[in-house]
């Protein structure tokens, strides 16, 4: 059994997440919006999702792959339409039943950046026909992902190449599942790490740019922390600080928080 933060129990937890896992990515976190575990993933708690005009959208949360990579499924009822931010290994196995469940299609893959734990999982989605988003500065990880050979965990892992058919640049917008996403290019963490904002929800998804308390490692190639502190002040940190931040590892947190708190990139210069 686990509990929230305030004691509650949410659910049961199998397989591969023993107890460090889930202290490591938040589930006991007082932060962490999700109310409940089922086999459809962790649900949002759906006061959270009133307060933050959500409405008809359904948000899920898979920790998947090798290292528990965030990938966030957003679904509008209304529309029976999906999108998926992420496709870390295997997500496709926990996604593709909740489809079925929410009766929606899948449209199109968002990709925050081109590591292999964010897109491992990328080819067999896209074989489906969905439409597939990412930065171009990451291309040479989506196209030849083998390059990311020296760091993959583990070593011995597949790696398939993702053919993107919509760059994104930065101050994009774009139109699904009726909202206004806004794209953000977060460089640091990697070349074409970018974030997606939705604006009328204070909600930001924004890959391994930020995390509840830390940023994103800078020392994989293409990594360079003067570049991330400069993305995290003036992408991240420009946002409302009421916005919600959805990272691709560990509990969400907002703007606020680490503008306040984060060791690694405060909020004033000293």
């Amino acid at each position: 059994m686990i509990f929230g933060g305030m004691g509650q129990p949410i659910g049961f937890l199998g397989g591969a997440m023993d107890s460090l896992m889930i202290k490591m990515f938040g589930i006991l976190n007082e932060r962490a919006s999700i109310a409940e575990f089922t086999n459809l993933g962790f649900l949002f708690d759906s006061e959270y999702l009133r307060v933050h005009g959500w409405g008809m959208i359904d948000l899920r949360v898979f920790p998947a792959g090798y290292i528990q990579t965030n990938a966030f499924l957003l679904s509008n009822l209304e529309r029976k339409e999906s999108i998926l931010i992420d496709a870390p290994h295997f997500v496709w196995d926990e996604v593709e039943p909740v489809l079925k469940e929410l009766g929606c299609e899948l449209k199109a893959l968002l990709l925050t950046h081109g590591h292999y734990d964010h897109m491992g999982g990328a080819s067999r989605i896209q074989k489906l026909g969905c439409s597939t988003y990412g930065h171009r500065d990451d291309q040479l990880f989506y196209e030849t992902p083998e390059v990311m050979r020296p760091y993959v965990y583990p070593p011995d892992m597949t790696l398939e190449p993702v053919m993107i058919d919509h760059w994104l640049e930065q101050d994009d917008t774009i139109e699904l599942l009726g909202e206004t996403i806004e794209i953000r290019h977060v460089p640091g963490h990697c070349p074409g790490n970018i974030l997606f904002y939705f604006a009328v929800h204070e909600a930001a998804f924004v890959g391994d740019a930020l995390f509840a308390g830390s940023i994103g490692r800078t020392d994989l190639k293409g990594g360079d922390f003067p570049t991330l502190e400069k993305s995290i002040r003036e992408q991240i940190y420009t946002l409302d600080p009421k916005t919600n931040v959805f990272p691709g590892h560990g509990p969400q947190t907002t703007v606020g928080q680490e503008i306040e708190t984060n060791p690694f990139v405060p909020g004033r210069k000293a």
